[in-house]
């Protein structure tokens, strides 16, 4: 009977660890750009926030290219204005609006 509990308790534990973990990321693993505007697509963020791009290349870090504010929940068609073109991928943070990351990524960007 003890170990039947134990069994109920750590599920239910499991399960509302599970729950309650935030869910914040980028739908896309590569980016559209046409020139300056840079399309996300689906970008889900735990809280209000905002996705800062950067300039991405040789694995550095580069100037911040531009920034577009987000809603708590899923953001549908998000897209960036850039700069006037982009040269190089870009890596994208999501930040909520206390600062803390709730998602990074490196995009590869494709140019048309």
């Amino acid at each position: 009977m003890t170990e039947t509990f134990a069994i109920a308790l750590a599920a239910v534990l499991g399960s509302v660890t599970l729950a309650s973990a935030d869910v914040s990321y980028f739908s896309l693993d590569r980016v559209h750009s046409d020139n300056a505007r840079v399309e996300l697509g689906v970008v889900r963020s735990a809280t209000d926030g905002v996705i800062e791009l950067y300039d991405y290349n040789n694995d550095v870090v580069g100037e911040l290219l531009g920034t577009t504010t987000v809603h708590a929940g899923a953001n549908s068609d998000v897209a960036v204005i850039a700069g006037p073109r982009l040269i190089n991928d870009v890596y994208a943070v999501l930040k909520s609006n206390s600062g803390e990351i709730l998602a990074d990524k490196e995009i590869d960007v494709d140019r048309f």
